[in-house]
């Protein structure tokens, strides 16, 4: 068993497992409602009890996991209520990161954010959804970047973990790509307008869901996703 480190990463062996569970999170990799057995932790990395148990105990005070006496450690799942306060609030601070892109943007940032926007057109094209997925993620981090904010996007990663399951299969939905194609066209020229507020209300009609759009979101949620 290795206990100290992660000799790749300068990590302790504590803080490697918790990012790599972060990251499964992110991935949609774990479910909502599912154990994380804490002997197959143990087998995947090469650790004793003590940096999983300490991995596990900062997950739970982060908020990504839950753990009982009984039920063990446990990815939790969300309340229809609580789901809806994550993705306003994700709305909101992602409206807060363009509208301070918009402020800062200088040419290197213009760049990476246009070079971002071409991925998204061709994984659109190709109508490819996990590609899409992946093109998303980097628009949004350069939006992130560019409005150099550490905080704040440190805070936004949070959220988006802890509602990524939810949101996973989002450009499954028929159509959805495309709109979603028009929505990052109009929120680039928002941050290249020179007007914060412009950009600011582009990102909060990209990523709001209200109304019938967040009863059609929850219509194909997995019941078993529910709490």
């Amino acid at each position: 068993m290795h206990d100290s480190a992660n000799p790749q990463s300068g990590l302790t062996l504590a803080a490697h497992i918790r990012q790599t569970v972060i990251d499964d999170l992110s991935q949609g990799a774990l479910a909502p409602g599912m154990a994380l057995d804490e002997q197959a932790l143990c087998t995947r990395f090469q650790a004793s009890r003590t940096p999983v148990r300490e991995a596990m105990l900062q997950l739970a005070a982060e908020g990504f996991v839950t753990a009982g006496s009984r039920s063990g450690v446990v990815v939790p799942k969300l309340s229809i209520a609580r789901l809806r306060e994550l993705l306003e609030l994700l709305a909101e601070m992602e409206a807060a990161a363009a509208k301070f892109a918009t402020r800062r943007l200088d040419a290197p940032a213009r760049a990476a954010l246009r070079a971002a926007f071409e991925h998204c057109e061709v994984a659109a094209a190709a109508a490819d959804p996990a590609a899409y997925h992946d093109a998303n993620d980097h628009f949004h981090q350069a939006i992130y970047e560019a409005a150099r904010n550490q905080m704040l996007a440190h805070q936004i990663r949070i959220l988006r973990t802890r509602c990524a399951a939810y949101t996973q299969d989002r450009f499954e939905s028929p159509g959805r790509i495309g709109r979603s194609l028009e929505e990052h066209r109009h929120l680039l020229a928002g941050i290249e307008s020179d007007d914060p507020a412009r950009g600011h209300a582009a990102m909060l009609e990209h990523i709001s869901i209200g109304g019938r759009d967040f009863a059609e979101f929850v219509s194909r949620l997995p019941p078993a996703y529910v709490g």
